[in-house]
C-alpha cells in the first residue's frame, strides 16, 4: 500500500472511550514509505514509544501544533516499548499477543539507528518498509498527523528498502 492510500483512508466513526476500536483499526497494513524524523517519547508524560514522520517522495509533512494545516504527505508511525503494552492505565492485555513483533521491531530500529539523542532525530527521509495496525487517533497537534488521523500503531515491522522497490 502506498501512503498516499493510507492517508486518503475514510476515518470511521470512533467510539467514545479508549477501549473499543473499530474493525478499521484491527487491520495489518504494510505501506512503503520515507522516514523523515523520529523521537523517543519521554520525560513526565512520554511512554517510551518511538514517534515516526513518515512521508512520501515530497518529504513533506504535518508540522505539528494545533493550529498547524495538516499536509496530505505524512503520517505517523509508533514503536510501543514493549514493557509498556497494557496502556497508560494498565489495562490492556498484557502481554500482547504481538509481543515477539513489538520486542524485535524495537530492537530493529535501534540496531538501525545506534546513536539516539533526545528530541527529535533527522531520518533524511530514508526509503522504509513498515508493517503496522491501523490506528485512527484523535487529533492533538501531533507532528507527522495524517489527514485522515491514521497511524500505524503499534508497528510490528520496519525494514530499510531500496529506491527501486519503492518505485521511486
Amino acid at each position: 500500500m502506498s501512503l498516499h492510500d493510507l492517508v486518503l483512508l475514510p476515518r470511521p466513526t470512533i467510539p467514545p472511550g479508549e477501549v473499543t476500536r473499530t474493525s478499521a483499526e484491527m487491520t495489518v497494513r504494510v505501506v512503503d514509505g520515507r522516514l523523515v524524523k523520529f523521537k523517543q517519547e519521554t520525560g513526565k508524560t512520554g511512554d517510551s514509544d518511538f514517534h515516526l514522520v513518515i512521508s512520501d517522495e515530497t518529504l513533506l509533512y504535518s508540522a505539528g501544533g494545533a493550529t498547524s494545516p495538516v499536509s496530505p504527505h505524512s503520517a505517523i508511525a509508533e514503536i510501543p516499548d514493549p514493557n509498556c503494552v497494557g496502556g497508560r492505565h494498565g489495562t490492556g492485555p498484557s502481554p500482547s499477543r504481538f509481543q515477539a513483533q513489538l520486542e524485535s521491531v524495537r530492537v530493529k530500529f535501534v540496531a538501525m539507528f545506534p546513536n539516539i539523542r533526545s528530541g527529535w532525530n533527522d531520518a533524511g527521509g530514508i526509503p522504509v518498509r513498515l508493517t503496522g495496525i491501523t490506528f485512527f487517533d484523535k487529533a492533538h497537534g501531533q507532528v507527522g498527523r495524517a489527514l485522515n488521523g491514521l497511524e500505524l500503531h503499534p508497528l510490528l515491522d520496519i525494514g530499510r528498502i531500496g529506491d527501486q522497490e519503492l518505485g521511486i
